[in-house]
């Protein structure tokens, strides 16, 4: 028998079981809650048992009941009913928006902003995006319920973010984005400034600004005992939930926070490596779609780096320093693979801007409040702000990173990251290898690529003859969302000649060493000249029988004449070619 107990202890599942046990409880829910959330799009039901599983075995007694029933109550509601924040009007839809998606439905209903949707709900898989917070479609009749009070809200966050903006003669647009959450009124041109600085997330109410907040209460209530300030920034964190209008990234962060500083002002005593950890887990099972959404991917991915590289004892310049790299070491891989774009320099970029973002924002919460008084001294700081954005913008140009990364690359580089700021602290400087996923090359690209675009909006690329050129001309939105995209896939921002015109808008992200549209390699661009191997046609039905010659290729968006030497891109979704 005691043979038997020994020759057990021997065997890999046992002490591979051993090893399992030995986890901390907090991992293993996180990585049980991460688990089923994965598997939720593939089987509900394997959801619900993974998430009871977890609930039962890692979460101590009496408390795992309380979780569990929960648990049970949000799955037989979750995606029966939404607030309504917004609403927006089309030809013959309507969008409706919410925190955590929005849904697309005809001119019939009347739904205005703060009424609740109640139905069935499912994610519409043909029009939902990975990352990207989804499109639901309903499977039963939609019923309305009014909430005058959250409608009152609404309304006043989009009254005040208008009055502010008009009363200041449109030179305020980034107070209503930095307080309130709305874009409504920011230029293409400062919102690409803050993309290529990598200041972005600041002009999205995320973690970043609950933070900023609860700060600023704790700084300007100074005279106050601290658990005192605590409460007050508590208060204020969650206030800013209805101010955001109910955006559920900032719904996450703000309890977050919250349950942080009353933690401390009841003494009671919170590991935040394992509390982050466990909130995430349990904001995952509440809402399993989450593990998707790039909001809080990279919201809890810069504050895990931070919870787990900092260290206590570092100065002021050294603490801005770990704090931006930390935050950068999960966001970077994570905005490469989905937006095509990060900006390493913007951990210095972070530190130089961060005085003014917080005038800024004290500025523009003291705007709700008196706006006619405060209107003057923000356009000021306002203008500071921005024009060190812009400024940051062209200095920090150069680490501006334009490049996609696999899917592969991004499991790899998120799970190092992960891996490595979980190491004794001696070790966790290895963790700063992940930044090197920059110098990854990028797609080697065809010679002559003519993307899908739309009817309105032309444009190509060549690499040829070790030569970059390019040419476009649309609307700013097709420029940005879906020309931008196809030179990301190749990594390059630079090219030796072309032309870029972006009606409404303006071209900051690619640079064009000689602006012009005559010398492009073996093509000719509406005007033929003889020697072109490819024709391209900025307008449809152009091209006539007698322009045929079987040695040209033509392209075009669409033609009535038909032939083999004729490629129209409406029909083939794009072509490229080399030679």
């Amino acid at each position: 028998m005691l043979k038997t107990k020994e020759s057990l202890k021997n065997t890999v599942i046992y002490r591979l079981g051993k090893k399992i046990l030995s986890i901390p409880k907090t991992y293993l829910f996180f990585a049980l809650a991460v688990t089923a959330a994965l598997l939720y799009p593939v089987s509900k039901t394997a959801f619900i048992i993974i998430s009871l599983f977890n609930l039962i075995f890692t979460i101590k007694r009496p408390f795992n009941f309380i979780f569990i029933i929960f648990f049970i109550i949000i799955n037989l509601t979750y995606t029966s009913f939404f607030i309504v924040t917004d609403v927006k009007e089309y030809d013959k839809i309507i969008s409706v928006q919410f925190g955590s998606g929005k849904i697309y439905l005809d001119k019939s209903y009347n739904i205005q902003e703060g009424n609740i949707i109640y139905s069935r709900f499912i994610v519409d898989k043909e029009k939902s995006k990975p990352f990207f917070k989804p499109v639901y479609k309903n499977e039963k009749e939609i019923k309305i319920y009014k909430l005058p009070f959250i409608s009152n809200i609404l309304e006043f966050r989009k009254n005040i973010s208008k009055y502010i903006f008009y009363n200041s003669g449109g030179r305020i647009s980034v107070a209503q984005a930095l307080i309130v959450g709305d874009r409504t009124y920011i230029s293409e041109d400062i919102k690409d400034a803050y993309t290529i600085s990598g200041l972005f997330h600041l002009l999205s109410m995320s973690g970043s600004h609950v933070a900023i907040i609860t700060a600023i209460f704790l700084t300007i209530l100074f005279f106050l005992p601290i658990k005192i300030r605590f409460i007050f920034a508590s208060v204020a964190a969650l206030l800013l939930i209805i101010l955001g209008g109910f955006n559920i990234t900032v719904i996450r962060a703000s309890i977050f926070a919250s349950i942080i500083m009353m933690a401390y002002v009841f003494d009671i005593k919170i590991n935040s490596k394992k509390f982050i950890l466990f909130i995430a887990g349990m904001f995952i099972l509440v809402s399993p779609l989450t593990v998707q959404d790039i909001s809080f991917l990279m919201s809890f991915g810069a504050v895990f780096g931070i919870i787990y590289l900092m260290q206590q004892g570092y100065g002021v310049i050294k603490t801005a320093l770990i704090t931006g790299a930390a935050a950068t070491l999960i966001t970077a891989p994570l905005s490469m693979y989905v937006f095509g774009t990060t900006n390493h320099l913007s951990i210095l970029s972070t530190i130089i801007i961060s005085p003014v973002i917080y005038l800024h924002i004290l500025f523009s919460i003291a705007a709700l409040i008196a706006p006619d008084l405060i209107s003057a001294p923000l356009i000021i700081i306002e203008n500071i702000s921005n024009n060190i954005v812009i400024y940051l913008s062209h200095i920090t140009y150069f680490g501006f990173i334009f490049k996609y990364i696999p899917l592969w690359l991004l499991i790899v580089s998120v799970t190092y990251a992960v891996v490595t700021l979980m190491l004794p602290s001696k070790w966790k400087f290895l963790s700063l290898i992940t930044l090197l996923v920059i110098f990854y090359p990028a797609e080697k690209p065809k010679e002559y690529i003519f993307p899908y675009i739309s009817a309105r909006d032309k444009g190509f690329m060549v690499y040829s003859n070790n030569k970059r050129e390019i040419f476009f001309q649309g609307s700013y939105n097709s420029f940005r969302y879906k020309f931008m995209p196809l030179a990301a896939k190749y990594g390059y921002k630079t090219f030796d000649s072309g032309e870029i015109k972006v009606f409404g808008g303006k071209n900051n992200y690619i640079k064009i060493k000689n602006i012009s549209r005559d010398n492009f390699t073996n093509l000719c661009l509406n005007e033929y000249n003889g020697k072109c191997k490819y024709f391209y046609h900025t307008k449809s039905n152009t091209i006539k029988k007698k322009d045929i010659d079987n040695k040209t290729i033509h392209i075009i968006w669409k033609n009535k004449y038909k032939h083999k030497t004729i490629i129209e891109i409406e029909n083939t979704g794009g072509y490229s070619t080399n030679g």
